[in-house]
């Protein structure tokens, strides 16, 4: 499966797609017995993360243009307080190949990946 951006796929057509991204969803819980579905201040935690990495990946692809600049930004987000790769990105610094190939390796292996 890919990530399609938020409005793209919650439009009418994808409903299949929503359907196997919830078996999807419903296989990393299992796995890893967590609570299906999600917790609603769960999901919104996950949520903001996700419009945090957005908004950095826009920021640093689109370098601050009218429609991307950090002003604009909900004020509920702050990119301070995460990781440095999400820094990284929203510094327009990206990170190198090798370097996110070894934290998603050191993070699949540390969620008990085999």
């Amino acid at each position: 499966m890919i990530d399609l951006p938020r409005p793209l796929k919650n439009a009418s057509g994808f409903e299949r797609y929503r359907e196997i991204e919830s078996d999807v969803y419903h296989a990393i819980a299992n796995r890893f017995g967590l609570a299906f579905p999600m917790a609603m201040a769960h999901k919104a935690k996950v949520k903001t993360a996700d419009d945090i990495i957005l908004w950095a990946e826009a920021y640093a692809l689109k370098n601050g243009t009218k429609e991307w600049s950090k002003d604009k930004m909900p004020p509920d987000i702050d990119m301070d307080q995460f990781n440095p790769l999400v820094q990284a990105i929203k510094n327009a610094n990206p990170p190198t190949d090798d370097y996110i190939n070894e934290e998603f390796l050191r993070t699949f292996y540390a969620l008990g990946g085999e």
